[in-house]
């Protein structure tokens, strides 16, 4: 019997993810096919239930599910709950566990692959879904000096804000159109763009102005995008988002299978996934 992992989330064509955990599975002779499921909204619950197959060994999820995600599973990790998002599921035995990989490897990429401390920085935040909330749940775990979290909409910040409350840390929620005039990017030591804008090419969530030079600007999209060229034209250091894919993606593999991942064939297989367009 064929084994199987998948990715649900809407769009998937842009995705590297089957590149990357196929190598991994290819490593070990694994005999397993890693799937890309599109799914629409109303398709989310079918779909998460066929993870319960005996063939099925878990999946990933991205935008717009990782919250959503989160009812029709069995259990989540104490993580997941306080975050509020999932992003790996594992099948046991056809009971649904989730986990949020995206936290642990988000740090990780920010401080090797960054080579920056958060400690005592100042830090704002793009985006309130899941991939911003575990972004924030991992910065407040380090006790920044502060984060502002920027939306389009001031209620999503705000509910965001509320994972730093779960490690006892506070931050600001603003709407993203206040954040020019309000100086907070002017003061600022770290912009993480934790949104979907920018996966086309041109689109930007900050203009070219707004950024100031000695601040690192990480960028979740694994892609080359405007607001990196943007960061870079201005002087300041920029990261992008490949090496968090990986190493979130690595954890996953290793949630699935129990064994280590094989980080440089993942990381080979991802970059070359991306010069080959995929």
């Amino acid at each position: 019997m064929k084994r199987f992992a998948t990715l649900i989330g809407l769009p998937l064509s842009h995705s590297v993810s089957p590149s990357m955990q196929q190598a991994a599975f290819d490593y070990y002779g694994i005999d397993a096919e890693y799937q890309l499921w599109e799914v629409r909204e109303e398709g989310l619950e079918a779909s998460l239930q066929r993870l319960r197959m005996p063939e099925c060994m878990g999946a990933n999820i991205t935008i717009p599910y990782k919250s959503a995600a989160i009812p029709f599973l069995d259990e989540i990790s104490d993580d997941s709950a306080k975050i509020g998002a999932v992003n790996t599921i594992v099948n046991r035995g056809g009971k649904l566990a989730g986990f949020n990989t995206d936290s642990p490897g988000f740090l990780r990429a920010l401080e090797e692959d960054g080579d920056f401390d958060v400690r005592g920085k100042r830090v704002v935040v793009l985006g309130a879904g899941g991939a911003a909330r575990a972004v924030i749940f991992a910065i407040a775990g380090r006790k920044p000096e502060s984060i502002t979290v920027a939306a389009r909409n001031i209620d999503k910040a705000r509910n965001a804000c509320l994972v730093a409350s779960n490690r006892g840390f506070r931050c600001d929620p603003i709407r993203c159109d206040c954040l020019r005039d309000s100086g907070v990017l002017d003061r600022c030591d770290l912009i993480v763009n934790a949104t979907p804008v920018g996966l086309k090419a041109g689109e930007s969530p900050l203009a070219a102005e707004y950024i100031r030079r000695p601040a690192l600007v990480y960028d979740l999209i694994y892609r080359p995008t405007a607001l990196l060229e943007y960061a870079a034209a201005a002087g300041a250091r920029t990261l992008g988002g490949l090496p968090m894919l990986v190493y979130q993606g690595a954890l996953s593999f290793s949630l699935w299978t129990g064994k280590p991942a094989p980080e440089h064939q993942m990381f080979a297989a991802a970059r070359k996934a991306l010069e080959q367009g995929a």
